[in-house]
């Protein structure tokens, strides 16, 4: 299985990859052997929605059994309705209880073993999540967005902002929670979800990881349905990690026409954080640390860096002159909290990592004077509230429009010196 695995690494290299994240992820993650049920998994939780609707609702006890058979059966059919009657007992989904509920629950649960959710981060994919807590978004230090935040779905989708888009739900959002079959219906008739999920089995190379029974419900069972029905003659492959002594059961779950793979990455649960690692190409596992901080556009050509080189503002990124018009499109596109960050992580996937600069604002007038000896070519960008890698940023705290304003005067001069310079010495060459 060694050539799928290796598929999954140079899909992953190219950015033709998005993980699609399960229960099994935030149970491994979050286990703590004093909190029992598990509320990461969804029979925990619903177990949990069964202890309260007893304690708060005493005619509730006489149907607990029933449904607390229906939650060990373990089939996605029981499930789903053993959601349905604890969403109802609980006022979900717009009722306080339920929002309670969640909070107490699914919002309350924290990283306790740190290594897959790093490991995924470090892959520098999207991520996408059938989850309801923040484990991931505590991991990548990225903003929740459900299958209900149209234009956030956009914009991620099109690589344009970075966020954890819940597939069925987030807890601080109660009414996108996808639980019962109430919730199903609304998910399965959203044109927009539906067009989204399939637009992403269209365009995008799956990979699952955690996932178990979650992809047999009636929303991600159905675009697997979908996908056999329509996709079954594409040469385009889909990946499920799974434990070595499951693969030859999980792979009978998907036929052919469905186009996905079981690949086995170890022995026991604890493997998975290892193999994970093993998939980031070299370039993607360089940390944002590897950003070097300098005091001035002078030391950052100093420093044995390639050339020509463009040096950006605000905070400050010293790439490749041939990706000048690269990373001007993901100024303009990045906009908001951790801009910088999204940037550097989209900069990372192209492999240039190595070769970043960072340089604090600061340091734009110094910038603006040696480029007009020749020094460096710098041009303004929007305001930042921090810069990577640790790098101070005096003026993070004014980003108003007056300082933003003279940070692109600085830097436009600054491009217009070295330009001039640049013509200077053409002419001089010539005569």
């Amino acid at each position: 299985m060694a050539d799928l695995r290796d598929e999954i690494r140079e899909g992953i290299r190219e950015g033709r990859v998005t993980c699609i994240v399960g229960s099994g992820v935030s149970v491994a993650a979050t286990y703590d052997p004093a909190r029992t049920p598990n509320v990461a998994s969804w029979p925990g939780l619903l177990e949990e929605g069964v202890a309260r609707c007893e304690k708060l609702y005493p005619e509730f006890r006489k149907r607990a059994g029933v449904v607390r058979a229906e939650i060990a059966s373990g089939d996605p059919d029981d499930l789903i309705s053993a959601a349905e009657k604890v969403t109802r007992k609980l006022g979900g989904p717009g009722g306080g209880e339920f929002a309670r509920w969640l909070r107490e629950t699914v919002g309350a649960l924290r990283i306790r073993h740190p290594q897959v959710p790093a490991a995924l981060h470090a892959l520098g994919i999207p991520l996408l999540t059938t989850n309801y807590d923040d484990i991931l978004e505590e991991a990548t230090g990225l903003p929740p967005i459900t299958w209900r935040d149209a234009p956030q779905v956009e914009h991620v989708l099109r690589g344009q902002g970075g966020a954890i888009l819940h597939l069925h739900g987030h807890w601080r959002q109660p009414e996108s929670i996808i639980l019962g079959i109430r919730s199903y219906d609304r998910i399965v008739s959203d044109k927009h979800a539906q067009a989204m999920q399939r637009a992403l089995r269209t365009t995008r190379t799956l990979l699952f990881v955690g996932c178990g029974a979650g992809l047999e419900d009636l929303n991600v069972g159905a675009l697997l349905q979908w996908s056999r029905e329509v996709f079954g003659g594409s040469e385009y492959r889909h990946y499920r990690l799974v434990l070595d002594a499951e693969e030859e059961e999980v792979q009978k779950l998907h036929p052919p026409e469905e186009r996905l793979f079981a690949v086995p990455y170890g022995l026991d649960h604890a493997a998975l954080g290892p193999f994970l690692e093993a998939l980031a190409p070299p370039a993607v596992k360089r940390s944002a640390a590897t950003v070097l901080p300098v005091r001035s556009a002078r030391s950052a050509v100093a420093r044995a860096v390639p050339s020509p080189r463009v040096l950006l503002a605000g905070p400050f990124f010293g790439v490749p002159a041939g990706l000048r018009s690269d990373v001007e499109a993901l100024w303009r596109n990045e906009r908001g909290p951790h801009a910088a960050v999204r940037i550097l992580e989209k900069l990372r996937r192209r492999e240039v990592a190595d070769r970043l600069v960072c340089v604090p604002r600061g340091s734009a007038a110094r910038a603006r004077s040696e480029s007009a000896r020749g020094a460096v070519g710098a041009r303004g960008c929007p305001g930042e509230r921090k810069s990577v890698a640790g790098c101070t940023d005096p003026d993070s705290r004014r980003d108003g429009g007056p300082h933003r304003e003279r940070s692109r005067r600085l830097a436009g001069g600054a491009l217009a010196g070295a330009r001039a310079t640049g013509s200077r010495r053409g002419r001089a060459r010539r005569a």
